[in-house]
């Protein structure tokens, strides 16, 4: 009955207007020739003058300047376990794109587990992005799409040591997404502080990352997108240090389907994950983790039928095919983690609610308000396609239960009708109710747990319809990012606020003196910068968390 389930893990991330993926000039940028003449002369300064020296020297008016020659040049050149990488150098920060955390997992490591990556002599030229994963081309105008993906980029204040560190896994149903994207720029953050070093991560996604079946479990390659991921938080644990990053103070941030993957993570392996040691979920929970290898393999069968590969050595067929004739065959197919019985080793519901087998790291959590009509608005027209629309997620709900679901999503109850109902069900089912499992769980096992709304209609839409979407899926994005070419300037003092809460916590401390840790079912608003009671929302995820439980443990 689960296999029937497979629409339920429709994740999206929103669909970002089109964007060139390089990064803009940043007004007064030093040119090339004036860093090298720069870069020289403070070498040679970092050479002659101590730390302390320098103190007596200038009398406490430049106190740190010899600190500022040392990052300067080693912010230049980075010397990795694997080669030497040269990153670009600006007034106040030093990015380094592009630098491969794992081989290309082409040929032979197509659809396998990252493997380290290869030496390399000479210095690598860090100074532009890499490709992005095999993907649709939505919306992103030169996108370049690659097998050869597994990058990331490194955003690092220019003077400073032992600095937090943000690592970003990006949203896009497991089926797009891309660490260029402009809206993840690393410079914005740190435009607005320079007291933390943000990653951010390419993995595979589609067919690419996420291809299920017995066939791939028997040669250990399930969830190799996920397992992307954790390889770059280790690279991370391994290498931010060369950057003014602290590995013992990571904290993971991830959107819709990367919150999704956040919580895979802090499941997996029976909840003993040290890849990061703070988490941001913003949209999304692994509740809904439960597919197997076995209940998947009906899907492998007609993907590898499409592409030619129907008998003999299939796998290897698999590993021949043309990249774009698999993102084409895959295209129909909704992508995502499933549970492996090695990595994410069971159903997510048995790990959160009989065993509580999570890593127990300080939690901080946002949804939006209208989190579902983003997927409802044109779908669902009319109040007696509510139910069926229901029936689609949770195909097993008995007559009565039905019942139940309208009465909670009672049509008449919703001024902008069927649509908006269908999509309440459809956030709280996806986003807010696996939020407020994992929330519930965590504060009951006494871990710091914080969980917020953003209920801000955004003034610079992002989509057509958006007076009908309202505080839409992905509406807090540019506001967590600080992207102001999506913020009217009288949205910055919210974006600030967002945005210094999630660095509190990112530093250990608590997001803002008004945002209690999660209890009897409260959250933080940041518009009304209060707690508030979610009561209602409590009452429908219990209804959820009741008959979704019953159903796998009669099964």
């Amino acid at each position: 009955m689960l296999s029937n389930l497979l629409l339920l893990a429709t994740v999206n991330a929103i669909a970002l207007p089109a964007a060139d993926p390089e990064p803009k000039p940043v007004p007064g940028t030093v040119t090339s020739g004036a860093i090298t003449a720069i870069v020289d002369e403070l070498e040679q300064l970092a050479k002659n003058i101590s730390i302390p020296n320098s103190k007596k020297l200038f009398g406490g008016l430049f106190p740190n300047i010899a600190d500022l020659a040392v990052n300067f040049v080693r912010h230049q050149v980075v010397q990795l376990p694997y080669g030497q990488i040269r990153g670009t150098v600006e007034p106040q920060f030093s990015s380094y794109l592009n630098i491969p955390y794992a081989q290309p997992p082409v040929g032979a490591l197509r659809f396998k587990p990252p493997q380290p990556p290869l030496n390399f002599t000479g210095i690598y030229n860090a100074t532009s992005y890499g490709n992005a994963c095999v993907q649709a081309q939505t919306g992103a105008t030169n996108l370049v799409t690659s097998e050869d993906c597994l990058n990331l980029n490194v955003y690092a204040p220019t003077v400073g040591e032992k600095l937090p560190v943000i690592v970003y896994i990006y949203g896009g149903s497991f089926n797009s997404g891309y660490n260029s994207n402009p809206l993840y720029n690393g410079k914005t953050i740190l435009t607005h502080s320079n007291n933390v070093v943000v990653v951010t991560v390419n993995y595979r996604v589609g067919a690419f990352g996420f291809l299920a079946g017995n066939l791939l479990a028997q040669e250990g390659s399930l969830n190799v997108g996920l397992l992307d991921q954790k390889f770059a938080f280790e690279w991370v644990r391994k290498n931010i240090a060369l950057f003014g990053g602290d590995p013992t103070r990571v904290t993971a941030v991830g959107q819709s389907a990367g919150a999704i993957s956040l919580g895979a993570h802090l499941l997996a392996q029976g909840g003993t994950q040290t890849l990061f040691d703070r988490a941001v979920l913003l949209s999304g929970g692994p509740a809904w983790l439960y597919q197997t290898p076995a209940s998947f393999d009906g899907v492998f069968t007609a993907f590898a039928n499409a592409v030619g590969c129907s008998s003999g050595d299939i796998l290897g067929c698999l590993r021949n095919v043309p990249a774009q004739t698999l993102f084409t065959a895959g295209q129909t197919i909704n992508w995502f983690p499933i549970a492996d019985g090695s990595y994410v080793n069971e159903e997510a519901l048995v790990t959160l609610l009989v065993d509580k087998k999570v890593s127990k790291v300080p939690l901080l959590m946002n949804d939006d308000l209208n989190e579902g009509t983003l997927f409802s608005f044109g779908q669902v027209t009319s109040a007696q396609q509510v139910i069926p629309y229901d029936m689609i997620f949770l195909p097993f709900l008995t007559a009565a239960q039905q019942q139940t679901v309208s009465a909670l999503y009672n049509v008449s109850t919703y001024p902008l009708g069927p649509y908006q109902a269908a999509g309440d069900f459809f956030g709280d089912l996806l986003f807010q109710c696996p939020e407020i499992l994992l929330a519930s769980v965590y504060q009951s096992l006494g871990v710091e747990t914080y969980r917020s709304s953003f209920t801000h209609q955004p003034l610079i839409p992002l989509y057509p319809s958006a007076a009908q979407l309202g505080v839409y899926h992905g509406a807090e994005l540019p506001f967590v990012w600080q992207n102001t070419a999506l913020l009217d300037s009288t949205e910055i003092p919210l974006s600030n606020q967002v945005l210094n809460s999630i660095l509190n916590f990112v530093n250990g401390l608590q997001p803002n003196p008004n945002w209690a840790t999660y209890g009897s079912g409260n959250r933080y608003n940041f518009v009304n910068n209060a707690m508030e009671p979610d009561s209602e929302r409590q009452q429908k995820c219990g209804f959820f968390e009741q008959t979704v439980t019953s159903f796998l443990q009669g099964q």
